[in-house]
């Protein structure tokens, strides 16, 4: 293999790294829960009876300021939903 097809071969391979990381860095990192509020504060935003703890200074804090009970709410989570450590990071509010 000559110089060419080396450095040819090296780009083909950074190029395909550097895809598979973008693709990655779009995802969300936790769970998705849709439903219906049952229960809001600054702190933590009830969903159907179970109570999810608001991240600190995360778009969730912000938005949930303009969640009311009875909406339909969209959270996304940055771990599991049955567990304690998990926290809303983003709160879609649907019409």
């Amino acid at each position: 293999m000559n110089a060419r097809q080396f450095l040819l071969s090296l780009l083909g391979t950074v190029i395909l790294s550097l895809g598979s990381m973008a693709a990655h860095a779009n995802r969300v990192l936790g769970e998705v829960l849709t439903g219906t509020v049952t229960r809001v504060s600054s702190e933590s935003v009830t969903i159907e009876g179970h109570e999810y703890h608001i991240r600190s200074g995360s778009p969730a804090a912000q938005a949930v300021t303009h969640v009311a009970p009875g909406q339909e709410v969209e959270v996304h989570l940055d771990g599991p939903a049955d567990s304690s450590r998990s926290e809303v990071i983003n709160v879609i509010t649907h019409k």
